[in-house]
């Protein structure tokens, strides 16, 4: 066992790329059930072979776990889906249109990712440190914040917008940018 800060805080950083790939999903239902877009034939093409790809990963998964029970590689298999995931979610991000129907194999993959994360006893839960309204207001604040930003960038205001992200990050708050003029934002730990 090779136990040190360092490692620890590897391990983290690694737990916090599972729970950024979930949070960006959970963000585009949010959008998709708004019903403030609609779905793309060019975005569909190229999600139609993430499920293949994640069927492929979870057979690899399932072989490693098979072969005197190698977590390592099995771990491996759950960051190649978690690639796969993060590569669907900027296709479907730099698109201007979104529906429900379109995020059934992200929500799937996720779902996988979820269920053989929990064969080696990863339960992806983040601590809850609000209540859900609390959260709910933090999400239309944030949502609300960025949306302002989002203007002043398509103004060309650039010093607000700079300032905007700037105040953010003081705060704890990173923003990050995506095709399309997109925002959304995570909580620096």
């Amino acid at each position: 066992l090779d136990y040190s800060d360092e490692r620890l805080k590897e391990a983290e950083t690694a737990l916090k790329r599972f729970y950024n790939t979930f949070h960006d999903v959970e963000r585009l239902q949010t959008i998709a059930s708004s019903g403030q877009q609609a779905v793309g034939s060019e975005q569909e093409s190229e999600l139609s072979e993430l499920p293949e790809r994640i069927a492929g990963l979870k057979q690899a998964f399932e072989e490693a776990m098979d072969d005197d029970f190698n977590t390592a590689a099995a771990i491996g298999f759950l960051f190649d889906m978690l690639k796969a995931i993060n590569a669907a979610v900027r296709i479907v991000s730099s698109e201007n249109v979104l529906s429900a129907e379109l995020l059934m194999p992200l929500i799937n993959a996720v779902s996988t990712v979820k269920t053989l994360g929990a064969v080696l006893g990863l339960t992806f839960s983040e601590v809850e440190l609000t209540s859900e309204a609390d959260q709910g207001l933090v999400d239309q604040l944030m949502s609300f914040i960025l949306d302002i930003r989002k203007e002043a960038r398509a103004d060309k205001n650039w010093t607000l917008a700079d300032r905007t992200r700037n105040g953010l990050s003081q705060l704890g708050i990173q923003v990050k940018d995506h095709p399309g003029g997109e925002s959304s934002w995570e909580l620096k730990k």
